[in-house]
């Protein structure tokens, strides 16, 4: 008698010969899968999109994060970025008090795009009143002042 794994390697011919293809997501589909990925609770709601991007946890962080990284991955080969970009990046939970940890987040990041995040941070900044910071103010200046010391501004 047949093994399944057997029966089913004869069934679809996989041979050394035999190649798998990676799925590439638009960022659209990928942001609407993040939204759709925190509104799953049960497992069958979750499991179509732990199949899809490939990951056995069914923890709804972790597929968001499977998620992430693939966008990042997409903005690698992207040459213009927007706000949508900086929101995606912003969603890993950055550590911005602590460089050390930020550098590892950052150095998986294109220079292109640090630079980009870098100009969007200075015009929130140069709208901060000089004297008076509220706590959103000092986390602003706190990632511009990080980016700045990574790209070495």
């Amino acid at each position: 008698m047949k093994q399944i794994t057997n029966y089913i390697q004869e069934g679809l011919r996989i041979n050394k010969n035999t190649t798998v293809r990676k799925k590439e997501f638009t960022d659209e589909e990928l942001r609407h899968d993040y939204e759709c990925v925190n509104m799953a609770f049960s497992k069958s709601e979750k499991e179509p999109y732990m199949v899809k991007y490939d990951t056995t946890i069914n923890k709804i962080r972790d597929i968001q994060l499977v998620i992430l990284d693939k966008l990042r991955k997409n903005r690698q080969n992207k040459k213009e970025f927007d706000e949508k970009d900086i929101r995606d990046f912003c969603r890993f939970d950055m550590p911005w008090g602590r460089y050390e940890k930020l550098k590892t987040y950052l150095d998986q990041e294109p220079k292109e795009f640090l630079q980009y995040v870098l100009q969007y941070y200075e015009q929130k900044c140069k709208k901060i009143h000089p004297y008076r910071h509220s706590i959103a103010d000092k986390y602003t200046l706190r990632i511009r002042d990080n980016l700045k010391k990574y790209l070495g501004k």
